[in-house]
């Protein structure tokens, strides 16, 4: 039941926030991420040319079972910190929340996702790579560290 509401949860915020990019004319890309855990991923710019955006990711984990993972952050980028020829590498920082389900139990955590990207100056693409120090509030207090590399397309 749990499974099936957080899964219920991520597309529905998905779906609304692809419904105000098409309505408003913003940066939407949708993609994949590899890592511990590994699922889709979405991004929402809050402007087309800011560098503000909001950040969510949607996972199984493919080494405990009955494992879901939906996180939130919002992302503030810096652009030009480091050159590039061709597209932008802004490197970037933010703060949002993470739940889990998994066996009979579920966890609440906060996220400090920071890392880089490239987004690529003629095609709709951007990769990237995060690291997200954790501080997982609930059941118990604890704590962790995700490692992750992903690809968006932008619609």
């Amino acid at each position: 039941m749990k499974k099936t509401a957080l899964v219920i949860l991520a597309v529905v915020m998905i779906i609304f926030c692809s419904q105000m990019i098409f309505a408003q004319n913003k940066i939407f890309g949708l993609g994949v991420f590899a890592g511990q855990p590994s699922g889709i991923t979405a991004k929402y710019w809050l402007s087309a040319k800011g560098s503000s955006a909001l950040e969510f990711g949607l996972a199984y984990s493919l080494t405990v079972d009955n494992y879901f993972y939906f996180s939130a952050s919002f992302l503030e980028h810096f652009f030009g910190i480091i050159p590039a020829s061709s597209g932008q590498i802004p490197l970037f920082l933010g703060i949002g929340f993470e739940t889990a389900l998994y066996g009979d139990g579920m966890g609440l955590g906060i996220r400090i996702p920071f890392g880089v990207s490239y987004i690529f100056g003629k095609i709709p693409l951007d990769i990237y790579f995060e690291v997200a120090p954790v501080l997982y509030l609930f059941p118990s207090t604890s704590y962790g560290t995700e490692i992750c590399i992903g690809i968006r397309y932008y619609f």
